[in-house]
């Protein structure tokens, strides 16, 4: 059985973080307003016992929500160097679909680089096993 790209969100997450997320990004950001995602973190960590979420909240916590959001389509959830905002502006959309092909493209090149590494090491173990020195000494 395929693993999912993700792990699936807890309740505590969908029940809680997601939807108090999805309010924030529809809420307060726009084309022209964008929240960073430190901004973001900061903010949930804040409130944390105040929304009533018992766990850790971080980046990768964050950045998770973000990818299911995005996974799912529930919001058109776009990112640039000045935070994440939600557009319905086509040409934006389209841009970061140009810049997460460019994404993939790069971790592939960086994931076949490492694969022809690791190649190239299997092979030299296999070369070794049979280079041994045969010269013994019997003194």
């Amino acid at each position: 059985m395929k693993k999912p790209l993700l792990d699936e969100l807890t309740s505590e997450e969908k029940d809680i973080l997601l939807p108090i997320l999805i309010k924030i990004f529809k809420e307060k950001t726009n084309d022209k307003i964008h929240l960073t995602g430190d901004r973001i973190v900061r903010w949930f960590c804040n409130k944390k016992d105040a929304i009533g979420y018992k766990r850790a909240f971080n980046s990768q916590r964050f950045m998770k929500l973000t990818n299911y959001i995005r996974v799912n389509g529930l919001l058109p959830l776009l990112s640039s160097n000045d935070g994440y905002y939600v557009s319905r502006n086509k040409d934006e959309i389209v841009s970061m679909i140009v810049s997460f092909r460019g994404r993939i493209a790069s971790q592939q090149a960086a994931l076949d680089g490492l694969i022809a590494i690791l190649k190239e090491i299997e092979s030299e173990e296999s070369e070794d096993l049979f280079n041994i020195d045969l010269s013994v000494n019997f003194k």
